[in-house]
């Protein structure tokens, strides 16, 4: 069984690039990429929130982590199990 940790999603905002050659007065609307992330909470602090995409039975291993950090976030919402 696993232990307690919290299934979450979490929106939080990245950077992004727009490659090629584009006219300037397009490129000054860019906006940061919208991300959503989905996994278990490991670890959440005033500076980053880390999740394990991937859980083993007793919970005691884990892959694919994902460290977000929080002054990105604009969102973190509990996922039903």
């Amino acid at each position: 069984m696993v232990k307690k940790n919290k299934l979450v999603e979490v929106e939080w905002q990245d950077s992004c690039v727009y490659r090629g050659w584009q006219y300037t007065e397009q490129a000054k609307v860019s906006v940061p990429s919208q991300c959503r992330s989905v996994g278990y909470m490991l670890e959440k602090d005033g500076d980053r929130i880390v999740l394990a995409l991937s859980m083993d039975d007793d919970g005691d291993s884990v892959a694919d982590v994902m460290c977000i950090p929080m002054a990105t976030v604009k969102k973190v919402r509990n996922v039903k199990t």
